[in-house]
Parts: C-alpha cells; structure tokens; sequence
C-alpha cells in the first residue's frame, strides 16, 4: 500500500476499506461517515443548544 499524505484521501481510502469489508457500496458508507460527522460537529458548536431532541 502506498503513502497516503493528504487526510481527506486518508479517510477516503479508510472508508473504502470498510465498504470492502462490510460489502456495502462506498456511496452509502460515505454518505454515513458525512451525516456522522455533520452531526457530531453541530453537537459541539454554539448552535447544540438550537438542536431538537428526538430521543
């Protein structure tokens, strides 16, 4: 395996491994990984307070 130097390619790479793995397509796993990472971000932002508690 090559040297990966950017992160985004890092991360890319990564979640191709876990769609390889799991045998999902690497579109859904992608679109998981940006709805995660969306929301983890707005957890922590200024605005957590701004977001409607479902659960």
């Amino acid at each position: 395996m090559s040297e990966i130097k950017s992160i985004p390619a890092s991360v890319a790479e990564r979640l191709k491994n876990v769609a390889k793995q799991s045998g999902e397509a690497f579109d859904l796993v992608l679109l998981l990984y940006f709805q995660e990472r969306f929301l983890y971000r707005l957890s922590i932002s200024e605005y957590r307070d701004k977001i409607p508690n479902f659960f």
